[in-house]
């Protein structure tokens, strides 16, 4: 369902995201990056909030705007607008509005820098 879904083109704006006892709708404009952990994902949000969701970050991959979502490493998928920062100081990571580190790897490092670079005028 959320592969056909994409597929279609068309993205959603919300997401209504199952937990233990119900589930949370939120704006995909309010996550900032997801994190992958197994088969769960770790979905960071403005204003500190985290959700633990039993999904793949694969699912979220393919459900999100890719012009919007970048999956910058195995473990992260990033919400372009929110990345504020690049160091390779320590490995390579964006710095996420939230302060969070995220990691970009080796080989989808290039990648990430035509995307910014589409996004935002080098100075």
């Amino acid at each position: 369902q959320m592969a056909e879904q994409a597929r279609s083109g068309v993205y959603p704006t919300r997401l209504t995201l199952p937990h233990q006892q119900g589930f949370n709708i939120v704006e995909t404009s309010s996550i900032i990056w997801i994190e992958a952990d197994g088969n769960y994902s770790l979905i960071r949000m403005d204003g500190g909030k985290q959700l633990l969701v039993t999904r793949a970050i694969r699912e979220f991959e393919f459900l999100l705007d890719p012009t919007k979502f970048f999956r910058s490493h195995k473990s992260a998928l990033v919400n372009l607008g929110k990345v504020r920062e690049y160091s390779s100081d320590d490995g390579h990571n964006v710095i996420m509005s939230n302060g969070d580190k995220a990691p970009v790897s080796r080989r989808k490092l290039d990648e990430f820098m035509s995307v910014i670079d589409s996004l935002s005028r080098r100075v």
